[in-house]
């Protein structure tokens, strides 16, 4: 009632040389399925686009950091998808060493188990393989497994990603983690011939405990 009076009172008076003019807004409908009498969404005269009562609403500003546009959001190609389960991480992003694990549990060390391989592959291919991605110190073959010391754990978690999986001479290689000291030559001594690289003739050619 107080706005029809001030309206009635205000309509028409001069305000800077010009008649003010005065319309009566009407409430915004809720509901887009609106079918009653009169228009849901009417601005008046002189409602400008994109104000509370106009038919339009102000477009959002883009959010920092998150692609924008017709399409964007989680299936968009421009949206960075998640790491998957159990793979590398990402380029650039920094992986706590100390939380990795290989399949059995083992946490990362620099020495690797590498088994899986076809009976023909000899400790050169193996050594060609795995120079390819980092850095060797020692391979020692036993037959059907072989242990390969890398650099830094670092290195061995790196190497172990991206070889691990692969087909080497028909076989699928499966590769772990090896204590860096122990049994069955990872120790990487001379009393396994670690430090030259050469077969293990102290051990037997027998099956590993990192393969059962």
């Amino acid at each position: 009632m107080m706005a029809k009076q001030a309206r009635e009172a205000l309509n028409g008076a001069l305000l800077g040389g010009a008649p003010i003019r005065i319309n009566m807004a009407q409430r915004k409908n809720r509901d887009p399925n609106h079918s009653g009498p009169g228009p849901a969404n009417n601005a008046g005269a002189g409602a400008g686009a994109g104000s509370y009562y106009g038919n339009h609403q102000a477009p959002r500003a883009p959010n920092p950091g998150y692609p924008s546009g017709p399409g964007a959001g989680m299936n968009n190609p421009g949206f960075p998808p998640p790491p998957a389960m159990g793979g590398p991480p990402p380029q650039g992003q920094i992986t706590d060493i100390s939380l990795v694990r290989d399949d059995r549990g083992n946490a990362a060390t620099k020495n690797l188990f590498v088994a899986g391989y076809g009976q023909a592959t000899d400790e050169q291919q193996l050594r060609e393989l795995f120079t390819a991605h980092t850095q060797i110190t020692a391979i020692i073959s036993k037959g059907t497994f072989s242990f390969i010391n890398t650099t830094s754990k670092e290195a061995a978690v790196y190497t172990r990603s991206q070889l691990g999986g692969t087909m080497l001479n028909g076989g699928v290689l499966r590769i772990n983690f090896a204590k860096e000291s122990g049994r069955l030559g990872t120790s990487f001594d001379s009393t396994y011939g670690g430090g030259s690289g050469g077969q293990s003739r102290s051990q037997p050619q027998s099956q590993s405990h990192y393969g059962r």
